[in-house]
């Protein structure tokens, strides 16, 4: 969950922080490969959260289905729009909170799986 929200708050962010990045001597943060890393970091962790809960856990697909369409808005903004469009951030902002927020659905869904269990014993 929180590689999803510093996910959000970069792509948010992003275009502010970016035309500050020479002042501040930090270039390597605008670079495509940064961005490719961060983009490939919280898909590996957004999956590796999401598939065990829904195994030992809700057995519910909303987290995927919330987790896929975050990873698609990205990826169309990313590759689907000019560079440094507002349609680019919007896409990556907007896909960036849905990642995130398919995190809080899987915590949800499986704080509820284990109050259940609690009860039933």
């Amino acid at each position: 969950m929180v590689t999803s929200c510093v996910c959000a708050l970069h792509c948010l962010g992003g275009p502010l922080l970016f035309a500050s990045l020479p002042l501040l001597g930090a270039t390597f943060l605008a670079d495509e490969m940064t961005e490719n890393l961060l983009l490939l970091t919280a898909f590996l962790i957004g999956i590796s959260s999401l598939i065990p809960a829904y195994l030992l856990h809700h057995r519910r697909t909303l987290p995927f289905v919330v987790f896929g369409a975050g990873v698609l808005l990205i990826l169309g903004g990313r590759f689907g729009t000019d560079e440094g469009s507002w349609l680019e951030s919007a896409f990556s902002g907007v896909g960036a909170i849905l990642l995130a927020l398919s995190h809080f659905i899987n915590y949800r869904l499986c704080a509820a799986c284990c109050k259940l269990g609690t009860e039933e014993n």
